[in-house]
């Protein structure tokens, strides 16, 4: 693993999203606000309001991010590989 040391790299995000697409199975990162999510069928990430709790499962958290105003979430499936 590669040391990470300049806050202003934004490597260390692109990897965190890279190794979540590649999961087989669902898988949650979150960061404050912001969420990224893996399931067998999608890989999205968001901004998360401040009301209310969001699911933990990673299947119902793709949904609630999809309901997001489009500002505030990204489809990011295209990071999975065909593998």
């Amino acid at each position: 693993m590669r040391g990470l040391y300049d806050p202003k790299d934004a490597a260390a995000v692109t990897v965190l999203l890279t190794e979540l697409a590649s999961l087989r199975g669902g898988g949650v990162a979150r960061f404050g606000p912001f969420v990224a999510v893996s399931t067998q069928s999608a890989v999205l990430c968001g901004v998360l309001p401040d009301e209310g709790a969001p699911p933990t499962e990673p299947w119902r958290l793709v949904e609630h991010i999809r309901e997001l105003p489009a500002d505030r979430q990204r489809d990011l499936t295209w990071l999975r590989s065909d593998d």
